[in-house]
């Protein structure tokens, strides 16, 4: 059973309370999709982008949540584009209560969110009106944010700027990655989402308008803002670093005989010195010790990824890779 919901059974069944059409895509979605599927709604169908190919064989690949809902029975729909005429009287024939979105990867239109007897409703990763748009998760680590969390919202035509009916915060862990905050939120936004629905069937949802004066944008990420900047403080490339894990992975280059070498970190922490160094020169090399200098104090590498290889502790990479103090780390 997966873990962050609840599962009920009982010996009678149990009867259908709302209607719901459920729109995801990827890994984040499915934890949601399971609890509403084990409550007292019903998931009368779930939508999800097409299949697309991916990896080096361009093997064609169904979405996360395509075969969460087929392995629990329920219909699956992959419009192109899910705000298209025919793709909005294919969800209007279900006669939904709610559409319950979460991180579908796509705008859906006024005409569609209006369809559901109730409300359109999204569920987001950032604390509203706060890292509205594609990559909240990140940005929040990134910036140091001590707490964030996730607000579900009435959708509207504007990006995530819906009234709020319910939130719940967390703490970010001072070692966190963006990715191990992602997967707590999915499973904490299946409870959520869950509550949220059993509250809007009894009446119990007080919507709050948004603060726009607070809002601010956190967009999608590009593969280049993963590369280091040496320059930066050494606490600042720590978060960085937290953030580009798993994408787009925080890289550097180091100097070989031939062309320079890609290295992604993936664990770091702030060294006991603090160098005069120019930022990005290796300050120490050696036994289970990789230690760079930076624009303030100097950073020990723990774990990373050399290019086209598996992840591995610095002391294993040391002894396979020829890094001498003086060498400088930086752009390609």
């Amino acid at each position: 059973m997966e873990s962050g919901f609840k599962i009920h059974s009982s010996n009678t069944p149990t009867p259908h309370n709302l209607k719901l059409v459920f729109i995801g895509t990827p890994d984040f979605s499915v934890p949601s999709l399971k609890a509403m599927a084990a409550s007292s709604h019903e998931v009368a169908l779930a939508i999800c982008q097409p299949d697309r190919q991916s990896g080096r064989g361009k093997k064609t690949t169904p979405p996360p949540v395509k075969e969460a809902a087929s392995a629990l029975g329920i219909p699956v729909f992959q419009p192109v584009k899910v705000s298209a005429p025919e793709s909005i009287e294919h969800i209007r024939q279900h006669e939904p209560d709610v559409l319950a979105v979460v991180a579908y990867g796509q705008k859906l239109s006024n005409e569609l969110l209006v369809v559901p007897r109730l409300g359109s409703f999204n569920l987001h990763g950032s604390i509203l009106p706060k890292y509205r748009g594609a990559a909240p998760i990140t940005y929040a680590v990134w910036n140091g944010e001590p707490e964030t969390g996730l607000t579900i919202f009435r959708m509207v035509e504007k990006m995530d700027a819906g009234e709020m009916g319910i939130k719940v915060t967390t703490q970010i862990g001072p070692d966190e990655t963006a990715g191990e905050l992602h997967d707590r939120l999915s499973l904490m936004g299946a409870d959520l989402f869950v509550e949220f629905l059993d509250k809007l069937e009894a009446g119990q949802i007080q919507f709050v308008a948004q603060d726009e004066s607070q809002a601010t944008i956190a967009r999608s990420l590009k593969k280049e803002q993963g590369l280091i900047d040496w320059s930066q403080p050494g606490e600042a490339i720590c978060r960085h670093i937290r953030a580009m894990t798993p994408w787009p992975g925080a890289y550097t280059f180091y100097p070989a005989e031939k062309q320079s070498q890609r290295l992604t970190v993936l664990k770091a922490s702030l060294g006991a010195t603090r160098s005069v160094a120019a930022p990005g020169t290796i300050l120490e090399a050696g036994g289970d010790t990789l230690l760079i200098a930076t624009g303030d104090g100097d950073l020990l590498i723990h774990r990373l990824v050399p290019a086209g290889k598996k992840q591995m502790d610095i002391g294993p990479f040391l002894r396979g890779h020829q890094l001498e103090a003086g060498n400088q780390l930086g752009p390609e």
